[in-house]
């Protein structure tokens, strides 16, 4: 029925309009229909707070579309019942005699561990915990003998799980600016550690107001220079510019081992560099590069904290900077960088922040040294926050923890010599005491081995920031992680996270790692996350996903609501996933990040489930991405009924709104797709999507459908056609609408080579690379539908829909003109596909 009404639609679009479409037009419309979608899945989440607002201020209907937000949701309440053996009360208001109550979690797990000893899991308990900020002094760890615990929140989103050191400061004039206060005895090294500092209002007496307090609460900049607010500011702005590097590059290749595998060979991909990173140390007889798959093992690979890498790449020890203001190269404005009077004792424990030279994310360093006079900053550690490592020409970056750049409201700075906090004033009365609070703990649950375990209802806030951790990368995407997270699952089952809401963590917010089976988090929400959301992460020695066990599988994310993602990490998404099998994200709603909302870093084992999401404004400060990402530039094996195969499971990606923006993309020089299949991306199927302001992509892949998807302006921010389909095997674009103000709706290509185009009818093996497309609607400009390609004549032949016809291509395909439809009539043929009947 849904798609018999959706052909009735396109059949009524034939009709020509009285009021037909432009871009222009249709820009609010789109960002109705989003926040149309936002409100269906939103009305399923129990949060104490007004989500749907949020998506509405993302989506700027009131700046941009002159929209009032008047809605009220009525919320899906949360009854679960404590169905348990045992059940212990933390921190209640009153203690029945009946009841068993402590006064801590902590006590709670060792109390139900105690009365579990001998068969946990067939004795399931229950800790209640009553409304109230917990603040935890170390990690909670879980593990086997607390199989069947459930820990759950009586009132969802009264209990927050904290990893911050909370104090009043005192505060007094020290200079005409600059205010002092000691800092408390207890806990004094933990705050001096600090990298980040929350001001807010007092949590006592509002216990049942916690999470709205944290939200509330003001993220304090670190003594940064240029002055700037890392929650708000999207690059450029609140950066300076770099100008180069100096010094020797780190590491060196010293002692490095180069494990490459020459057989089996390959699947379909045609991706040149599939299984091999260009590295010259592993060659034949002729010089050529050789192998599928490979390893570096110390060496270049020494930045990452388990000493392996898939390219051999470095990055810079030192960079130069521009002192003066200046413009990027989009034309936005960039900020001068003022070094002087910086001493030695001021920056000790700074660290800088700077953009990878073709923004794939971003480096974070140590500050060693600066020169004023040479304008010069010398790194220490740091610079594995990505995979591929490069050089510095011109990216953005900013300095924080230094003591002379104190000089804006709001800003702060711990001198460890004198044991006092030292700041500038901002609105609040400074001549009473502050509540401040310094996350230091960077994890607050830990499962190891554990299996049944749910938490429920709970937030887990303010921890500390891991980007000077170790990271590592787990398979050759360009994306280095951090393994570990606020909650970490390694080698567990059955895990489930309902209903949880993570605010202000400083690192990833959930990490499942390792050997973890069929773990779910469900109607929970993350805000304001440092690194990525969630995080799937297996551990394969080089190929080998048949001997062992040790990747997460049937891991199911449905329902949450992912926004403000990558506050200091820009390599970061929503889901992360890589080595692992079988994910399932469905009914989700992802929005404002820096990079890809979903990045799929192999296709191991793959047969994910991408469905029901609404993803918008990602990519918002990085480049050569879409919301969805994926690669797959080396093969695995994995089991398939008992049997080792190379070939992954299908990946399924349907019913999804995408969009590109509203807030556009910040530098516009590149491919900007809504599904990226990169870098010989494989076993793919795009289904019945709304794509908006942005088009598909295959580079250099094999065996992938794109049927029935609805793609509305693809070419926005950067002249994008409806796909881009550069050469691979078994492709097949089929039965999609397309709504394009371009006269070149399409790029094919024959060749294997990329960034090239060549379509030869003489030659079977050119034709096999170029895909078959069939049966789909285009409206363009003119109703033309054309795209200059080589063929085995001119090197500047225009291809027409005829010419592909006359050949036995693009059979039952129409083009018409984009006139001849209206908003309405896309908008009605988007809710359709989306199943959205209002």
């Amino acid at each position: 029925f849904i798609m018999a009404a959706y052909k009735l639609l396109c059949l009524l679009a034939l009709v020509s309009c009285t009021v037909c479409i432009t871009l222009e037009d249709f820009d609010c419309p789109a960002r109705i229909l989003a926040y149309e979608v936002a409100k269906r899945h939103l009305q399923q989440q129990v949060s104490p707070v007004d989500s749907l607002h949020y998506v509405f201020d993302a989506l700027r209907l009131s700046l941009d579309c002159n929209q009032t937000f008047m809605e009220t949701m009525d919320r899906k309440e949360l009854k679960r019942l404590a169905n348990g053996s045992f059940v212990v009360h933390v921190n209640p208001p009153s203690c029945e005699e009946s009841q068993v109550c402590v006064q801590t979690l902590e006590e709670a797990i060792e109390v139900a561990r105690s009365t579990r000893i001998l068969e946990p899991e067939s004795n399931p308990a229950v800790i209640k915990m009553h409304p109230g900020r917990y603040i935890l002094n170390k990690t909670i760890q879980l593990g086997a003998e607390d199989s069947g615990l459930s820990i759950i929140a009586d009132v969802p989103g009264s209990v927050v799980l904290s990893g911050a050191v909370e104090f009043c400061a005192v505060f007094k004039p020290q200079t005409s600016k600059q205010w002092s206060a000691p800092l408390p005895k207890e806990h004094l090294d933990e705050i001096k550690r600090a990298r980040n500092l929350y001001m807010h209002t007092s949590f006592v007496e509002e216990p049942t107001r916690a999470q709205e307090i944290l939200r509330e609460a003001s993220r304090l900049p670190w003594a940064r220079e240029p002055n700037g607010d890392a929650e708000r500011d999207l690059q450029p702005t609140g950066y300076a510019a770099a100008v180069g590097s100096f010094g020797p590059d780190y590491p060196d290749d010293n002692g490095s081992v180069y494990i490459p595998l020459t057989s089996p060979s390959g699947n379909s991909s045609i991706f040149p560099y599939f299984g091999v990173d260009m590295d010259p140390r592993f060659v034949d007889s002729e010089q050529n590069i050789i192998g599928w798959q490979w390893r570096h093992i110390s060496g270049t690979a020494r930045r990452y904290v388990d000493n392996l890498n898939f390219y051999n790449g470095t990055v810079p020890t030192g960079m130069k900077y521009n002192a003066t203001p200046s413009k990027d190269r989009s034309g936005n404005p960039v900020s001068g960088f003022n070094a002087s009077g910086w001493t030695k004792e001021g920056i000790e424990g700074a660290v800088v922040h700077i953009f990878h030279p073709a923004f794939w994310g971003n480096w974070v360093f140590e500050v060693k040294n600066v020169s004023a006079e040479d304008r010069r900053v010398l790194f220490g550690k740091g610079g594995w926050q990505e995979s591929h490592g490069g050089g510095i020409s011109h990216q953005p970056f900013y300095v924080e923890g230094v003591r002379e750049a104190l000089d804006a409201p709001s800003e702060w700075w711990i001198d460890g010599n004198k044991n006092e906090i030292l700041m500038i004033p901002n609105n609040t009365d400074f001549t009473k005491s502050v509540n401040l609070s310094a996350p230091y703990l960077k994890q607050l649950v830990s499962i190891s081995g554990g299996s049944n375990i749910s938490l429920v209802g709970l937030t887990f806030a303010w921890t500390a920031p891991t980007y000077l951790d170790g990271y590592a990368v787990p398979s050759p995407g360009d994306w280095a992680v951090h393994k570990g997270g606020t909650v970490t699952l390694t080698d567990t089952d059955n895990i489930n996270i309902e209903h949880c809401a993570f605010v202000r963590v400083g690192g990833n917010a959930i990490a499942i790692l390792g050997g973890s089976k069929n773990t779910s988090v469900q109607d929970s929400e993350f805000f304001k996350i440092g690194d990525s959301a969630i995080i799937t992460v297996g551990d394969l020695d080089l190929d080998d996903g048949v001997s062992v066990n040790t990747y997460p599988e049937d891991t199911s994310i449905d329902g949450c609501h992912f926004h403000e993602i990558g506050v200091t990490g820009k390599q970061t998404s929503a889901l992360f996933s890589a080595l692992s099998c079988k994910t399932h994200f469905t009914r989700n709603i992802a929005y404002n990040g820096p990079r890809a909302g979903i990045n799929l870093n192999d296709a191991f084992c793959h047969g994910h489930n991408i469905s029901n999401n609404l993803l918008f404004n990602w990519v918002r400060e990085t480049q050569d991405h879409g919301p969805i990402n994926t690669w797959n530039r080396a093969a695995y094996l994995h089991n398939v009924d008992g049997k080792p195969t190379m070939t992954p499971f299908w990946t399924t990606i349907a019913k999804n709104l995408i969009m590109n923006g509203p807030s556009g993309n910040r530098d516009l020089g590149n491919l900007f797709p809504t599904i990226d299949n990169d870098d010989g991306s494989a076993y793919f199927s795009a289904e019945e999507n709304v794509l908006i302001y942005g088009g598909l992509k295959n580079y250099l892949g094999s065996d992938k459908r794109w049927v029935q998807n609805l793609v509305i302006f693809p070419g926005r921010w950067s002249g994008d056609p409806c796909a881009q389909l550069w050469g691979g095997e078994n492709h097949y674009f089929v039965n999609n609408t397309c709504i394009t103000s371009s006269e070149s709706p399409l790029g094919l290509d024959g060749t294997a080579k990329g960034f090239h185009c060549c379509i030869n009818w003489t030659s079977p093996d050119n034709l096999e690379l170029v895909a078959h497309t069939s049966d789909n609607v285009y409206y363009s400009k003119n109703a033309s539908w054309g795209f200059g390609c080589g063929n085995s004549t001119s090197a500047n032949h225009v291809f027409t829909l005829p010419e592909f016809q006359k050949h036995g291509r693009a059979l039952g395909s129409k083009v018409m003109s984009i006139d001849d439809i209206s908003v309405e009539t896309v908008s009605a043929m988007a809710r359709n596909m989306l199943e959205l009947h209002v």
